[in-house]
């Protein structure tokens, strides 16, 4: 009987198998709306210059704060409205050419900006803004989820957007294919976000990451990333004492950007939100011989999913964004975003 026992001792434990992946179509909740957003081609869009005086902008901040500078308050605006507009150089897809480019310069008391009409908006919306009620700080809370759970299952309520055909881009440097992906959006009160997370703690295969809270003053971007950034040779430089690698680095996991713009009377939030998912699907390798040594370049084939949104929301409210679609595991991403005004 000893000898019996010792053994079944030994024996190993039994193990629960790993539940399948969901399957079937994904369930929306209840009196979900569907909104067709095309794609704006931003760079197309006409540009102009404009003068913006920033005297009276100045005067407020520095009563704010009596230590600061007039220059130092005039670097501070244009650094905001510098990252507002992105100035970046956009290639022409059908020449290769450079497209114009939005800019802005700071000129003792003046902003010259060259941009495009919706950016003139923002820039005259702001410094409307900051001149009444200065530089006011917005604090925004991050939350990623990955869960088997249906959004029907997941959320209270009713109500919601799909955002048909989601803006999808694509670095032709690195070799990256273009998705598009419906998203759904959804705005989450208090109580419905509170509701939200308890689901998601009480599933065993769902999981709830928080990003570090990003405090910034109003109007300018907070960009995070969950994942990982992994550097590739995606091309050779020819030089007189050889080829010098051209190096790419690639983000893999998911991206988001988010600026906000608080209301005059600070009770709401205009927020801008772009959340991109991004994966290397397989990496190619390109093998030379020049001058005798063997170098190496790799093609990198990755996927992006871009979803791009804008709105309001109150303050105490929370946004979520969720593409449409199950990765390998079969399970959906989730990003909630809550900003809210410092007081």
């Amino acid at each position: 009987m000893i000898a019996a026992l010792a053994v079944t001792g030994l024996t190993d434990a039994a193990t629960e198998r790993p539940l399948p992946p969901p399957s079937g179509p994904l369930e929306l909740p209840a009196g979900t709306t569907w909104s067709v957003l095309p794609l704006e081609p931003e760079h197309d869009a006409p540009q102009s210059s404009a003068v913006y005086r920033l005297s009276e902008v100045i005067k407020r901040l520095r009563k704010d704060d009596p230590e600061l500078s007039s220059e130092m308050a005039a670097l501070e605006l244009w650094q905001i409205v510098q990252q507002m507009i992105h100035p970046r150089a956009v290639a022409n897809p059908a020449t290769g050419e450079p497209l114009s480019l939005s800019t802005c310069a700071v000129q003792d008391e003046q902003l010259v900006v060259y941009a495009t009409s919706a950016q003139h908006d923002e820039v005259r919306r702001l410094l409307k803004q900051w001149s009444e009620a200065g530089l006011r700080q917005v604090s925004i809370e991050v939350r990623l989820v990955t869960t088997c759970l249906s959004l029907k299952d997941l959320l209270p309520g009713v109500g919601g957007t799909v955002l048909n055909l989601a803006a999808a881009t694509d670095s032709p440097s690195s070799g990256g294919d273009g998705l598009y992906v419906p998203a759904f959006v959804r705005t989450l009160d208090h109580q419905e976000a509170v509701e939200l997370f308890a689901r998601l703690q009480a599933d065993p295969r769902s999981n709830l990451h928080f990003a570090p809270k990003v405090t910034v003053f109003d109007g300018m971007s907070v960009s995070l990333l969950d994942g990982v950034q992994r550097p590739f040779v995606t091309g050779l430089l020819t030089r007189e004492r050889g080829l010098e690698p051209q190096i790419s680095v690639i983000a893999e996991g998911a991206q988001i950007q988010v600026r906000t713009q608080l209301a005059a009377d600070g009770q709401a939030t205009q927020w801008f939100l772009q959340y991109q998912e991004s994966s290397i699907d397989n990496v190619e390798v390109l093998e030379t011989t020049t001058a005798g040594e063997s170098h190496n370049v790799h093609i990198p084939h990755v996927t992006r999913a871009v979803v791009a949104t804008t709105g309001a929301i109150p303050n105490g409210h929370s946004l979520l964004v969720a593409p449409l679609r199950r990765d390998s595991q079969g399970q959906l991403h989730l990003c909630v975003v809550r900003p809210q005004a410092v007081p």
